[in-house]
């Protein structure tokens, strides 16, 4: 072999190798995520071009023969050949490794045999023996052919292939696709593609083995990775029985977002019947879709879902969400348990409308100049319909936890009937930020109470106080220039509007608080605050702060026949000082503690005095547009127990035997809380559960955390006029690493003033690893106060490798559901509910 032999052989190797993809490609990707693609400089070349190519290469003479010797040395490569070819990425060469590699110059055919190993980064194709002919590009490899790239795999005991049309036939073939964790196997499967497949008897599963749990068999397989697989006359075997069998079976083989259908969902319950949900994905481009969602409910009637999503950057997108149905029932009076939910007021707790709908979006828009826009829209049609549907593709659960994750922003409770509504544009500078927008409160009910038919209650005026617009300005604590202090700001600008302010009925005519509640009108509030911290060496720190308040007002045009007892010209102002004085000191000490990893512990106490003044300056004559300022002259103590402790990151034998420095971890365990005010003045605060003359209820909070995997947590009031605790909050939770845990929570409340916020309450849930397959779960939550149950769960799941059962029964709400979820993994969730008997 001569010279150029010799090197019109690795040139050929080279581009062989290259021609194998999507399975080995020089882009480093997997070739299951390349679509359509393929790689211009890698048609094969004729002989002639090589060898002009080679002759171009032999500068300068002394290099020419220094490798003719090599070649005649080396060429043709036998006995555990081993050779390295470069592409266009000379860094990341493809090596080539066989017992024996040959070139035929007349045939133009490649041979390698024995253990025949090729690789290049994460790609490999490995099989026993290699044919390849450079003038038709067909290779034929046999014998334990495995190609992999990125984990997915290709197996067979031969392979035929064009590499230029990159198709081909894998007999006794298994392709396996790590994202969905498939196995496609069958006698037979031709690549009609570079990521296209067809067979004509194959099986499906997810299952690692020789012998799957559950496998999927059918004809005429159809499989584009990246999109969709699709078989004929699919029967479901669990083991070797048979046990569901549909004409036409499709399952997802995606790497990226394609349009398609997805899993559907069925449900059987008391309040809805035979359900089925079937969603419809669309997506438009890279940057935004859509998602079309049917509902039919057996006894409700069909609900329609939209959702339009778009992603410019991580912090510029939207999601914009519309349901609507004709409900076939409806709860006129608030008393059908069938068809309502019970409320602490009959009368407003009625549906009687049978068009419903939703309406919720987010936005985050980041903006030029480190602006941003933020927006929110939650719009129901009546006060039941987040109960009523609160699971599924579009429920209140899924939404939430959408936006919460997406969006940093939850939705209100779904048992909330106001719900907000706002649009706001943030700056940022450095020590100050402004913050403008509008910010609409909708009470349902009261809107709802505008639109019911005759003979229902009459329309309520709705006295909902809205801000249209508002503007915040405020600086963050700084210093103010070289002195010694410090000042910040807060001041806002809002136009408060209410839709309903004229009105002649007599309700409330004659009293303040009442009246308040048809006013509207511009406030602008300036609050600057300045401060002088004052420290002794490291043991006190004295900070005495002042505060000025001014507030104007422009009250709007005054209702008719409105008997206001204060004479409220258009224009009015208030302003007063505050003054705050705080005294605190951090104590610690560090103890020694060598217990298992601990080396010290230390314990710091925070005692804090803080004495609060602000004047009375007659705030009740002021608009009540928000919540009413106090004269305030109160002393709070308040001391902070914190033990943390210093721990080994590795044992000390580690260290000694690595010769490294000891590495600590700190870790706050013990947080203890004790807190007591007293009221100077004749006038017990508004927010004082306590309505005692002088001191506050008695705060304690206890937060231990002894171990990663435990947890305790309380709080709690003790009344001096009561003599008893008056509110107590405990909670605990154990985890093990393995994966169980046990939550405990216990809540307790008194209050005289609005009974409806006193109650007492108990909440748990578990969850128990039983075996390696086998685990049970439950929840509990019980309403004391009143002796009912608010939630009762109980279930238990079987896991396995590639598949799962859950079975549950629920009680919530006033509905009870048996749950039946059969996970097969990779293929989704197969869900049904049946309703108690």
């Amino acid at each position: 072999m001569t010279f150029l032999d010799g090197l019109a052989f690795i040139l050929e190797i080279f581009q062989v190798f290259k021609l194998l993809s999507p399975f080995v490609n020089d882009s480093g990707k997997s070739p299951f995520q390349k679509k359509n693609e393929m790689t211009t400089d890698l048609i094969h070349k004729p002989a002639n071009q090589l060898k002009h190519a080679a002759e171009s290469a032999k500068r300068p003479l002394l290099s020419g023969v220094f490798f003719l010797l090599l070649a005649i040395v080396i060429l043709p490569l036998r006995s555990g050949a081993e050779t390295e070819l470069k592409d266009k990425s000379p860094e990341t060469p493809w090596h080539i490794n066989a017992d024996k590699i040959d070139y035929n110059k007349n045939t133009h055919l490649y041979s390698a045999e024995g253990n025949v190993i090729i690789t290049k980064e994460n790609d490999q194709i490995v099989s026993d023996k290699i044919r390849l002919n450079s003038d038709t590009m067909e290779t034929v490899a046999t014998g334990n052919v495995v190609i992999s790239s990125k984990g997915n795999k290709l197996t067979g005991s031969k392979v035929s292939m064009d590499l230029n049309a990159k198709t081909g036939t894998i007999s006794d073939g298994t392709i396996f696709i790590e994202a969905n964790h498939y196995y496609i196997s069958g006698k037979k499967i031709e690549k009609t593609g570079p990521t296209t497949y067809e067979g004509d008897s194959v099986c499906i599963t997810a299952c690692d083995g020789d012998k799957p749990d559950w496998k999927i068999s059918g004809k005429d397989l159809d499989v584009s990775i990246g999109g969709y697989g699709k078989v004929k006359h699919a029967i479901l075997w669990l083991k070797e029985i048979p046990v569901f069998y549909t004409p036409f079976f499709i399952f997802p083989v995606k790497l990226k977002r394609q349009s398609g259908f997805l899993s559907p969902q069925f449900n059987f319950s008391k309040r809805k019947g035979l359900q089925y949900e079937q969603p419809f994905f669309w997506a438009l481009n890279d940057s935004s879709d859509i998602t079309v969602n049917g509902h039919y409910m057996e006894k409700r009637g069909f609900q329609t879902g939209i959702e339009y999503r778009y992603a410019l950057s991580t912090r510029s997108k939207g999601s914009f969400l519309y349901d609507f149905m004709d409900d076939q029932k409806t709860d006129p009076d608030g008393t059908d348990k069938d068809w309502g939910y019970t409320d602490a007021n009959d009368l407003v707790a009625s549906r009687p409308n049978t068009e419903r709908y939703w309406f919720r979006a987010k936005i985050n828009q980041e903006m030029p100049e480190n602006t941003f826009l933020k927006f929110d829209l939650d719009w129901v049609s009546d006060q039941d319909y987040l109960r009523e549907f609160k699971d599924g593709y579009t429920g209140f659960s899924d939404t939430d936890a959408y936006f919460t994750e997406n969006f940093g922003r939850s939705l209100d409770r779904y048992d909330d009937s106001i719900r907000i509504n706002k649009i706001g544009v943030n700056k940022n500078w450095q020590t100050y930020s402004l913050n403008a927008g509008v910010l609409w409160y909708d009470d349902v009910l009261i809107r709802r109470s505008h639109t019911m038919n005759a003979g229902l209650p009459v329309d309520q005026d709705n006295y909902t106080l809205q801000k249209l617009p508002y503007v915040m300005f405020s600086g963050l604590k700084q210093k103010i220039d070289n002195t010694p202090f410090y000042y910040d700001l807060s001041s806002e600008y809002t136009y408060y509007f209410r839709k309903d302010t004229d009105t002649s009925d007599d309700i409330g005519k004659q009293i303040k608080q009442m009246n308040d509640l048809r006013l509207k009108g511009h406030q602008l509030d300036m609050y600057p605050r300045f401060y002088l911290p004052l420290r002794y060496r490291h043991y006190f720190l004295f900070e005495p702060s002042a505060g000025y308040r001014k507030t104007l007002w422009y009250i709007d045009d005054m209702p008719e026949n409105m008997d206001y007892p204060y004479d409220v010209p258009h224009h009015l102002d208030r302003d007063y000082y505050d003054i705050k004085l705080s005294l605190s000191s951090e104590i610690y000490r560090i103890y020694p503690f060598e217990i298992f990893d601990i080396s010290k512990i230390r314990h710091t106490v925070k005692p804090e005095i803080i004495w609060e003044y602000i004047p009375d300056n007659h705030f009740e004559k002021y608009p009540l547009f928000e919540k009413q300022v106090e004269k305030m002259n109160i002393i709070t103590v308040s001391f902070i127990h914190l033990f943390t402790s210093k721990s080994y990151v590795k044992t000390q034998s580690e260290e000694e035997m690595s010769g490294s420095e000891p590495e600590f971890a700190y870790r706050q365990f013990l947080r203890f809380m004790i807190e007591q005010s007293y009221n100077l003045n004749d006038n017990t605060p508004q927010d004082w559960i306590d309505k005692s003359d002088e001191f506050s209820p008695l705060y304690l909070e206890l937060k231990w955390m002894p171990y990663d995997i435990v947890s305790f947590s309380g709080d709690t009031r003790w009344s001096y006029t009561k003599n008893k605790l008056i509110s107590k909050n405990i909670g605990s939770t154990f985890s093990t690493r393995r994966g169980d845990f046990f939550t405990l929570e216990y809540r307790q409340k008194e209050d005289d003033v609005t009974p409806l916020n006193s109650g007492e309450s108990i909440a748990a849930s578990i969850s128990l690893i039983l075996t390696e397959k086998l685990s049970v779960y439950s929840e509990y939550e019980r309403n004391i106060a009143e002796g009912n149950y608010i939630k009762r769960r109980l279930g238990f799941v079987f896991s396995k490798q590639c598949w799962e059962i859950d079975i549950s029964y629920i009680d919530e709400d006033e509905d009870q559901k048996l749950g039946v979820m059969v996970n097969l993994k990779g293929l989704g969730e197969l869900e049904t509910n049946f309703a108690s008997p």
